[in-house]
């Protein structure tokens, strides 16, 4: 019995003591109605613990003529390849991944987007992600050919990420994103010491009060 109860405890203390996961988090556009927020300098949108903002470095209009800007709805981020969107995390990350889709493509896209991956304003990586390129799409014949893909990473810890998406497309569309928060830390040393001490002491005075009856 003694040692089943030894054993409890100590399956009880590694459990304590162990790394402890976040779990992923999935961005729920679907809680923004249809048409919803436009992001415009300095304006930005939060859900889900990210905020993303949108820069258009001072370029009103793309080559079409049409607004740098992006909007935010029920089902995604879209809008104007001219800028840089950049989605901040309240909670530092290892991982994420998205679907995007470039939309109008004239050409043959050769890297669909860069993604400059930061933590606290320090650059971790960059990330290229080059796409296969449909020349026309029947079900979108106004904008033309579309080039579709997902970005995944899972690497350095950051809590930025800038995106700049091919310029070969006018228009970029973001969605079914989910980021891995960073895992919180194990109890420090001493306290496992501390832990076991007083399982150890625990143990040896139910052993005595034992032997004393």
């Amino acid at each position: 019995m003694e040692q089943i109860l030894g054993a409890i405890s100590l399956l009880g203390i590694l459990i304590f003591a162990g790394p402890a996961f976040a779990m992923p988090v999935d961005v729920d556009f679907s809680s923004l109605g249809a048409n919803s927020a436009d992001i415009t300098i300095p304006d930005s949108c939060v859900l889900d613990g990210v905020t993303f903002h949108y820069d258009n470095f001072g370029i009103a209009t793309d080559t079409f003529g049409n607004p740098a800007v992006v909007q935010v709805d029920g089902g995604s981020v879209w809008g104007s390849t001219y800028g840089c969107l950049t989605p901040d995390f309240n909670t530092p990350a290892t991982a994420l991944t998205f679907d995007f889709a470039l939309l109008g493509a004239s050409q043959s896209v050769d890297d669909a987007l860069v993604v400059t991956f930061s933590n606290s304003g320090n650059s971790v990586t960059d990330t290229v992600v080059p796409t296969a390129f449909a020349p026309y799409d029947p079900n979108n014949p106004g904008l033309g050919g579309d080039s579709l893909g997902t970005l995944t990473y899972k690497s350095a810890q950051f809590d930025q990420a800038l995106i700049f998406f091919s310029i070969d497309a006018p228009y970029f569309g973001a969605s079914n994103m989910t980021y891995e928060p960073v895992s919180t830390t194990a109890p420090e040393p001493g306290s496992l010491l501390a832990l076991v001490a007083g399982f150890l002491s625990a143990s040896g005075l139910w052993k005595i009060k034992r032997k004393a009856q």
